[in-house]
C-alpha cells in the first residue's frame, strides 16, 4: 500500500530496490506484486522522524488520509474481486499498518476478511493482546496487564527491530511506558474476531526462508539472521500451542458485539 518515496527524495533508490526485492520474493512464491503507490510514512511527512512517532502517534492530516487509503483499496478489491482479503491487524502499531486497518471498513461487510498478525511485531510476547485492547476486540485474556508487563518488556527489548531503532534512553522509556499503558487497558470489546492458525510444513521451510530473506535491505534489521529467525518462529509456534517450525495466526472478522456498532472500522482512529 505504502510503496513509494517522493520522486526527488534521497530515499527513492531504496524504494526502487525494495520493488525489486518484491519481485524476487513473490516470484519464489508464484505471486506477483501490485503497488498502490502511496508514500511510506517517513517519506510522507517529516513528522515521522522517530520510532515513537511512527508507532504511537499520528501526523496532522493522516487521520483524513484514511479515506484515500480506503478508496484505493476498495477500487482494487472491485477490480480483482478476490475470494478473501488479508489485512494487517496493526500489531506493533506502525502508522501505515494502523491506517490500512482503519481504512478497511467497507471490506468487512460482504467479503471474507482476515487480519494477519504483523511480524516481527507479533513475535513480541503479549503484543497481540495489546493490540486487541487498543481496538476493543474480543477475545482477549482476563489476566491483568500488570502481570504481562515483565514478559512483554523482556521480549520487546530483545527484538531486533527495537535494538536497531530504539536505543536505551528517554525515548525508549517513554515508549515502554505508553505501550505498557495500552497493555493494561481494559476496554469493553466492540468487535468479534475468530482465530485460525496455519502451520508451515517442514518441506516449505527453504522456500519461505528464501522469500523472506530476499528482502535484503530490511530482513536482518527486523528479524536478525536465519538461525535467530528460525528460533523465534519455533518459539512463537510453541506459544500458539503447536509443534512445528513456524505458525501464523489469522483473525477472521465475525461481527460486532453491539449491532448498532456495525460501522466500527469507519470510526476507528489510526
Amino acid at each position: 500500500v505504502f510503496s513509494h518515496a517522493r520522486p526527488r527524495s534521497p530515499m527513492r533508490r531504496e524504494y526502487v530496490a525494495r520493488h525489486e526485492e518484491d519481485r524476487i520474493a513473490l516470484g519464489l512464491l508464484g505471486a506477483k506484486p501490485l503497488w498502490l503507490g502511496l508514500l511510506d510514512a517517513p517519506c510522507r511527512s517529516p513528522f515521522y522522524n522517530s520510532f515513537q512517532r511512527i508507532v504511537l502517534e499520528t501526523a496532522p492530516g493522516d487521520g483524513e488520509f484514511v479515506q484515500v487509503v480506503r478508496t484505493r483499496i476498495a477500487r482494487l478489491v472491485e477490480e480483482l474481486s478476490p475470494d478473501a482479503i488479508y489485512l494487517p491487524l496493526g500489531v506493533g502499531t506502525h502508522i501505515d499498518h494502523r491506517l490500512v486497518f482503519a481504512a478497511c471498513s467497507p471490506l468487512t461487510a460482504n467479503r471474507q476478511c482476515y487480519f494477519y498478525e504483523d511480524q516481527p511485531y507479533a513475535l513480541v510476547r503479549f503484543s497481540v493482546q495489546m493490540r486487541f485492547r487498543e481496538i476493543g476486540a474480543a477475545p482477549f485474556s482476563r489476566a491483568s496487564g500488570a502481570s504481562r508487563k515483565p514478559g512483554f518488556l523482556k521480549s520487546f527489548r530483545a527484538a531486533a527491530y527495537v535494538r536497531r531503532y530504539l536505543p536505551p534512553g528517554q525515548e525508549r522509556r517513554d515508549c515502554e511506558t505508553q505501550l505498557c499503558q495500552k497493555l493494561s487497558a481494559r476496554p469493553k470489546p466492540t468487535i468479534r474476531l475468530q482465530s485460525e492458525i496455519e502451520a508451515a510444513h517442514a518441506s516449505d521451510q527453504r522456500r519461505i526462508l528464501s522469500a523472506l530473506y530476499a528482502y535484503r535491505s530490511q530482513v536482518c534489521t527486523f528479524f536478525g539472521g536465519r538461525k535467530c529467525f528460525k528460533a523465534a518462529c519455533e518459539a512463537h509456534a510453541r506459544w500458539l500451542g503447536l509443534k512445528c517450525w513456524r505458525a501464523e495466526r489469522l483473525w477472521k472478522f465475525t461481527g460486532t458485539e453491539n449491532t448498532k456498532s456495525n460501522n466500527f472500522f469507519a470510526n476507528c482512529n489510526p
